[in-house]
Order: C-alpha cells, then sequence, then structure tokens
C-alpha cells in the first residue's frame, strides 16, 4: 500500500486521499485501455475470417455472396466498435494525466517528498554528529526516492498509453478535439524536487533535519533518566554548540534537526544529568581492540560532502 511509504502525522492522510484518487483515474485509464485492446483483437479476427472467406469464394469452397456479405459487415460492426471504445479510453486516459499535472501544480508532489517515511538504517552504535548527518541525509533520499519512484512509474506507463492510443486513432481516422497532454513538465518537477534534496542546500538541509528528527534517538539513545538524542559534547566539540560545557558533560535533544535549522541551536539542547558510564582501563590489547573496531565501523562518505551547522562548516 503507498501509505506506506508516507509519515505518519498530520497532513499525509490529506496527502494520501489526493493520491487514491490520481490512482483510481489511472486504474480506471488502465481498464478502458485494455477494453480497447480486447475490441480490437476481436475485429482483427473477423476481418481476418472475412478475408478466409473471400478466397475460399475464388477458390470456390462454398462461401456464396451472401456469407461474403454477412461477414463483411460484421467485421466492419466490430471495427467501429472497436473505434467507440479508444475514444472512450482516450478520454479516460487524458482525464487521468489533467488529474496528475493539476495535482503536481498544486504542491502534491513536493508534498509526497516531504512526508516520505524514514526507515532506521543498519547501524547498532552511535556516532560523532557528523556522520549521523551523512546517515540521516542518505536515508532521507531514499525516502524521497521511494515514495517519487511510483508517480515516476505511473507518469511514464500514462505517456505511452497515450501514444499507442494517439497511434491507433490515426489509424482508424478518428479525430480528437484533446490532444495528447506532454508529460516533460511533470518529469522535470519529479526530477527537479530528487535533485533538490541529493546536493547541498536548504532542500537537502530540511530533509536531513526531519531524518535527523525521527532516526536519531534510536541512532544515539539518550541514557535513562533523559529523553531524545545524545548528544556526547567531549566527541562533538568542533561544534561549537555548547562552548562553555565540560567535556563530560552530557547534553540531549528531542528535536536534533533543530540544530541546523534553529537560529539559536543551543535552544535545542537540554543537559542530562544521568552519570556519563565509565568504563574500565584498558589494557594493550583492549587498546587495539578498541581502534580496530572503530576503523571499521567508520561510516562511509554520503551525498552531501558539505554541511553547515551554525555557520560552522562540518
Amino acid at each position: 500500500m503507498y501509505g506506506n511509504f508516507l509519515e505518519d502525522k498530520a497532513g499525509s492522510s490529506l496527502v494520501l486521499i489526493r493520491w487514491n484518487q490520481i490512482t483510481t483515474a489511472m486504474a480506471e485509464a488502465h481498464r478502458k485501455q485494455s477494453l480497447f485492446a480486447d475490441s480490437k483483437k476481436r475485429a482483427l479476427k473477423a476481418a481476418k475470417e472475412a478475408l478466409n472467406a473471400v478466397d475460399g469464394y475464388i477458390h470456390c469452397k462454398g462461401n456464396s455472396i451472401a456469407d461474403l456479405q454477412m461477414l463483411w459487415q460484421r467485421a466492419m460492426s466490430l471495427s467501429d466498435d472497436a473505434g467507440s471504445v479508444l475514444l472512450d479510453a482516450w478520454g479516460s486516459t487524458h482525464e487521468a494525466h489533467e488529474l496528475l499535472e493539476t495535482a503536481a501544480s498544486q504542491g502534491l508532489l513536493h508534498d509526497m517528498a516531504e512526508m516520505a517515511s524514514v526507515s532506521m538504517p543498519d547501524v547498532d552504535h552511535c556516532m560523532p554528529f557528523v556522520s549521523l548527518l551523512r546517515i540521516a541525509h542518505f536515508q532521507g533520499v531514499k525516502a524521497v526516492d521511494k515514495a517519487l519512484s511510483p508517480v515516476l512509474t505511473q507518469i511514464l506507463v500514462l505517456d505511452a498509453i497515450g501514444r499507442y492510443q494517439e497511434r491507433e486513432m490515426k489509424r482508424l481516422n478518428l479525430e480528437v478535439v484533446q490532444k495528447r497532454r506532454s508529460v516533460s513538465s511533470i518529469m522535470e518537477l519529479v526530477g527537479g524536487i530528487a535533485h533538490g534534496v541529493a546536493k547541498p542546500g536548504p532542500a537537502s538541509m530540511k530533509l536531513v533535519a526531519r531524518s535527523l528528527n525521527l532516526i536519531g534517538s534510536q541512532i544515539c539513545p539518550a541514557p535513562a533518566g533523559c529523553a531524545g538524542m545524545l548528544l556526547n559534547v567531549s566527541q562533538n566539540s568542533s561544534l561549537g554548540l555548547v562552548p562553555d560545557a565540560k567535556a563530560e558533560e552530557l547534553w540531549v535533544s528531542s528535536t536534533p534537526g533543530d540544530l541546523l535549522l534553529s537560529k539559536s541551536p543551543t535552544s535545542a539542547l537540554t543537559p542530562c544529568k544521568a552519570p556519563m558510564p565509565h568504563s574500565a582501563p584498558e589494557g594493550p590489547q583492549e587498546k587495539l581492540k578498541t581502534l580496530s573496531l572503530a576503523q571499521n565501523s567508520r561510516p562511509k562518505e554520503g551525498p552531501v560532502e558539505e554541511l553547515k551547522v551554525s555557520g560552522l562548516h562540518l
């Protein structure tokens, strides 16, 4: 179900209803296209039978003029029926395309991208804030691609059906007032949204912030007694978010995305009074194991090479 691609929050139900209206119209266009395909098949079969009968009459195989006339009239009738079904199918295709184009101009595709459901990455340990931003961006871009992929598929299929129907109408010498609508504007819109969130800029920053709000507290959960995402100042001292904090202090945020978007990032942080867990002193072997694990768990570079937090380049 398409609703699985959207985040469960206020407004997503309305977006889903609007999209379902479009998919209903597209399903009707597909149904009527199938009806035309069946009608065309029957008409071609009847025409073939009429031609075979003519061949039989020429070779004196028992067909009379009356038989030929009956078969030919049946073939012509089925051909006319196929033309009527084709015009009906063309109208449904045009209606679905027009509905999609109107919804796109009203911001439906942008709403779908902004409400795309972000899934949890395969990460089992907390990490520095900058590395977490890269993961949040990757998961966000993947969510937007997943939400817009069905739209792109429907656009391409609808365009292919329209082109086919247009060729068939020319073959049958059928004239229509409504011309086939171009899908280039909608394709450009989908591409613009996808590229906008993939490259550094306001759209990608907003996506990273929303993604971080969703997955941050699950990757770096706050200690018992505190809530939100853990932000260890000693591991993220380069951020400059809490300049007067002691290195051993723990800070948490229920909306870590505000650290990217807020003009006052410190307002999104709350000190956590829970004691920081202390580990036993490491011996030489344990230090080597820790170093090896840290190197192996270093996250790969994401599509965003540069992110800005409070005016700082991370």
